[in-house]
Formats: C-alpha cells, sequence, structure tokens
C-alpha cells in the first residue's frame, strides 16, 4: 500500500470519527482526543474559499 492510500484511509477515518463524536471531551460523551487535534496538518489556503 502507498503512503497515498494510507492518508486517504486516515483522512477518511478521521472524518467519520469527527462527525460521529466531535471534538473534546464533554459529560455524556468523549470526542476526538486532543492530541490528534494539535497533530493534524493544516488545510490548504483554498479551502476556505467561499
Amino acid at each position: 500500500m502507498t503512503t497515498r492510500f494510507i492518508d486517504t484511509t486516515a483522512a477518511i477515518v478521521g472524518g467519520v470519527v469527527a462527525a460521529c463524536t466531535g471534538i473534546g471531551d464533554r459529560p455524556d460523551s468523549r470526542g476526538v482526543p486532543v492530541g490528534w487535534i494539535v497533530r493534524r496538518e493544516p488545510l490548504p489556503l483554498w479551502s476556505d474559499r467561499g
């Protein structure tokens, strides 16, 4: 498996986890770990064009 497929798979999994759990800890659920958020790659500049 090449790196680009691993990166794509990781991005998809991260999106699914975030969509299902949200971020941060709340009394009723635990979201994406802070360590994951800190280590994420920045979005490309073109991604914030509306």
